[in-house]
């Protein structure tokens, strides 16, 4: 199974064939890979203890902290206890909330989005541009200045951070003794050092600049000048912003698009626990966690099993969710517990502004790429597209001014 994992990461098949050893041998499993052992799980009991009932039993873990401290520093996506604590109250009164006005901020930058296709000549580069979109949208925001992403044709940040992510994911995989120490920072040294200099200037800006431009509204920016005790803690929670801001969002957004244009979250045991099922004959019995084992929740792996959503999971089939739900805890696109997302409500209302505003411009998309039906799945701090997502757009008869 190890060399099967390892090959089908490679080859950005890892979620099929996940499922296809999930169909096999139940749906959590103990997996042994280069020295490293590891509990793969996408049963909605134990993605319950983890997210809720057993919270306290489960962290990031040192591992994950080191790896990931040259993107993340030490933002809310890599810490915990005390440090992770502060950090989600601090973010909380401002993400929890969505704004009628922000929409305002959409529909200048999804002006800039629609520019950019037409530019293009009707066929552009998705992945690319709500990429950016994200950014743009989200600095704009919580910033107060957009990194203006779209009005640029070469903008590293992006690449950076892509660059990173994928760098360090290869480094969690192989996280033990030897391998890991075979991908030190060094090869990453320019993307590092090309992440840092946006921050600092966006740490410059905000202890610059204290004039609101969202009068009678909570400010992100001053309770990062106040309540932060140093310029790094500052750029940690904006890494963490862009983080959760700039993927999450495009992301959903290019996904959909490419389903419309064809008509694993880590944990740590951070004492000696257990799950509630995954053991036994029938794969019902509580499996026995050692401290320190490396948990690995998939919620795209439950989310697509056919005995919770029936044998068309894997189909893009919104019409699915006229007569029928899932329990809390078998659909858990934000997370539950106490690391839910703080910006679902932000994104689900931009998400679905965007995709309205697009259909508003463009009767019908299409695939520029034949035979992708099936797209690849990268898997990264989000599983991305494999490809790039290139769409074809028919506009309307009259275009919108």
């Amino acid at each position: 199974m190890a060399f099967g994992l390892a090959k089908s990461w490679y080859l950005d098949g890892i979620v099929p064939y996940a499922a296809k050893r999930t169909r096999e041998f139940g749906h959590t499993l103990n997996i042994d890979i280069l020295g490293m052992h590891l509990i793969y799980t996408e049963d909605p009991e134990n993605i319950e203890a983890i997210m809720s009932t057993k919270f306290s039993e489960y962290g990031k873990g040192r591992d994950l902290y080191r790896i990931w401290k040259n993107l993340m520093g030490d933002s809310i996506f890599a810490t915990d206890g005390s440090v992770w604590e502060a950090s989600k109250n601090m973010m909380h009164p401002h993400l929890t909330k969505a704004r009628t006005t922000d929409l305002d901020y959409s529909e200048e930058h999804i002006q800039k989005l629609l520019k950019r296709i037409s530019e293009a000549g009707h066929t552009a580069d998705m992945s690319d541009l709500l990429t950016r979109f994200s950014l743009d949208l989200v600095t704009h925001v919580f910033l107060e200045e957009s990194a203006n992403s779209l009005e640029i044709r070469d903008f590293p940040l992006n690449n950076a951070m892509d660059q990173l992510q994928a760098f360090n994911t290869i480094r969690t995989i192989f996280k033990q003794g030897y391998w890991g120490s075979l991908v030190p920072d060094i090869f990453v040294r320019s993307h590092m050092l090309e992440l840092n200099k946006y921050l600092d200037r966006r740490v410059d800006t905000i202890l610059q600049n204290s004039k609101s431009t969202n009068k009678g509204s909570p400010r992100l920016v001053d309770s990062l000048r106040l309540k932060c005790q140093s310029k790094k803690e500052i750029k940690d929670q904006v890494v963490a912003l862009l983080i959760a801001g700039r993927d999450p969002l495009g992301l959903s957004l290019v996904w959909a698009l490419h389903e419309l244009s064809l008509g694993f979250n880590i944990r740590t045991a951070i004492e000696d626990t257990s799950l509630p099922v995954g053991s036994g004959s029938n794969n019902r019995e509580p499996v026995g966690i050692l401290k320190g084992t490396q948990i690995i929740y998939s919620v795209i792996g439950m989310q697509r099993r056919s005995d919770i959503f029936g044998d068309d999971a894997t189909v893009f089939r919104p019409e699915r969710w006229e007569n029928w739900s899932p329990s809390k805890w078998e659909y858990a696109p934000f997370n539950h517990g106490p690391r839910v997302c703080l910006g679902q409500s932000f994104a689900i209302s931009h998400m679905r502004y965007a995709l309205c505003r697009i259909f508003q411009e463009y009767q019908a998309i299409a695939p520029a790429i034949p035979n992708e039906d099936e797209k690849g799945m990268r898997l990264e701090l989000n599983i991305k597209p494999a490809s790039p997502v290139i769409c074809i757009f028919k506009p309307r008869g009259v275009s919108r001014e």
